[in-house]
């Protein structure tokens, strides 16, 4: 934890002369932690949620008033920067597209490698550069005029419980956090209008444009004496440990739970998602009071990127398939759960919707490799068939197809294991036959667990298990000719 807020001085760094950091800032391609040791957090400019960044004088020789690194803004420095970064990363970028906007958290210049940053190592991210409220019309005008721009396929907010926090130190708790705040009935109270705000941008971004809006409750935040949270209760009569835990805590709930009435709301279409990060991160993984380090900040953005890489996200379908015009509609795959994908309820399905199905996992492994290993994805037939995916799907089977039909009727020895493996499953029946042939896919082809047992059905429909069985015995009956002509000239 960095109570203090300072820059990395005594941690071993080599002093640089301005002109070095001002080289290092103007140049959008050396890392942002090369620059870091440089700076600090400006104690007097900063609030809790907008902090401001100077140069450091223990490690910076010859910063005089009259320097660039002293008359322009380093946040605005910091945006540039980040901006050159997402325009170059575009040129060629085929992947998911995301727009973000909030708080420090999503725009913490150098001292922290905040959620965007983090994101864009998996996504392309058009952080928009402006720190404030929803309610605030400069802020909805930039966020709105980068979704029309880059279409994107999810809108992270990173918004609401800053002014909650910061309003329940000011104010006190009672007329924030009451039953009747929970339940929504103070129309007129501050969490009133941070919801109702979040939910007019979220209509708007998805109007834009934009696949879903994805937002995050706030993690439970750790007061420490700090100047954030500690102070301040305590100046309100709220003295001790557990005492101030409480009360910060409920006020997170609090938005939480807001957030979440969100989900329901029909004029945002199944299409806004609260990821619940309340426990994400340890007592140790802050940076100060209301700010995780590089790693806690790191967990919440995997939980993001999960939150994008859903394969029930139908933005991601919409690449595919679906009309620019249609982007606002509810996806076609429904709102799936979690669970192992029966084979035996595969069955019922059309070739096509099981091909649909594998090119949807297909390209959700692409999106996010770490679902290879994953057994349980989500089902998430509903009867349509999307052409764009199915094709995909058709093409990954069909080059499955031949690899096994070249196997099961060439006689190399290094095969026989899977040979054997594909053998041995094509003499059951029903589900068991699915069963053994995708365990043999996956153990032989190094097909992924949540995609062999669709494309053994796809193969069993296609009355691959019967060619194979009959390979095998024209194989056999090979050998069988073969020994007997060696019997013969014997």
């Amino acid at each position: 934890m960095n109570p203090e807020g300072l820059g990395e001085a005594g941690l071993g760094v080599v002093r640089i002369r301005a002109s070095e950091l001002e080289r290092m800032l103007l140049d959008p391609w050396v890392p942002d932690s090369r620059i870091r040791p440089y700076l600090r957090l400006d104690r007097v400019g900063s609030t809790a949620f907008r902090p401001r960044v100077v140069v450091d004088p223990a490690t910076v020789e010859d910063c005089d008033e009259a320097s660039l690194l002293a008359l322009c803004s380093l946040e605005r420095l910091f945006d540039w920067r980040r901006s050159c970064r997402y325009q170059r990363r575009i040129r060629t970028w085929k992947g998911p597209r995301l727009v973000a906007q909030g708080d420090s958290w999503v725009r913490f210049p150098f001292l922290v490698t905040d959620l965007v940053e983090h994101l864009s190592r998996r996504f392309a991210v058009d952080c928009v550069g402006v720190n404030g409220s929803l309610g605030d019309a400069m802020v909805r005008q930039a966020l709105l005029k980068a979704v029309a721009a880059d279409r994107p396929d999810a809108v992270i907010l990173s918004n609401g419980a800053d002014e909650m926090l910061a309003a329940g130190l000011e104010e006190g708790t009672d007329d924030l956090v009451t039953e009747r705040g929970r339940d929504g009935a103070d129309s007129g109270g501050l969490l009133s209008r941070l919801i109702e705000n979040c939910r007019r941008v979220a209509i708007d971004a998805l109007d834009g444009g934009a696949g879903r809006v994805i937002c995050h409750s706030y993690t439970y935040p750790v007061p420490r004496g700090g100047r954030w949270l500690g102070v301040p209760l305590a100046s309100s009569g709220i003295a001790g440990h557990e005492a101030q835990r409480r009360v910060t805590r409920r006020l997170i709930d609090t938005y939480h739970a807001a957030l979440e009435r969100l989900v329901d709301d029909p004029s945002l279409r199944q299409r806004f998602v609260v990821v619940d990060c309340r426990r994400e991160i340890g007592g140790d993984e802050w940076w100060d009071e209301v700010h995780p380090t590089d790693v806690g900040f790191g967990r919440i953005a995997r939980r993001l990127g999960n939150a994008v890489c859903d394969p029930s996200n139908a933005s991601l379908l919409d690449r595919w398939d679906e009309p620019a015009g249609e982007r606002g509609e509810p996806s076609p795959l429904g709102r799936s759960s979690l669970g192992a994908f029966p084979p035996a309820q595969a069955l019922s399905y059309s070739e096509d919707a099981l091909l649909t199905e594998i090119g949807l996992r297909a390209e959700a492994m692409r999106l996010d490799p770490g679902l290879a290993s994953v057994c349980a994805v989500p089902i998430s037939f509903s009867g349509k068939v999307i052409p764009g995916l199915c094709r995909l799907g058709a093409g990954l089977v069909t080059r499955l197809e031949r690899s096994a039909d070249g196997l099961m009727s060439e006689a190399c020895e290094a095969d026989e294991v899977d040979r054997e493996r594909l053998h041995a499953a094509c003499g059951r029946a029903g589900s068991e036959r699915v069963a053994g042939i995708a365990s043999a896919l996956v153990a032989g082809f190094g097909i992924s667990p949540s995609i062999a047992p669709l494309v053994a059905v796809v193969l069993c429909r296609r009355g691959a298990p019967e060619r194979w069985a009959t390979a095998s015995r024209k194989r056999l009956g090979d050998a069988m000719d073969v020994i007997a002509r060696l019997a013969r000239d014997i």
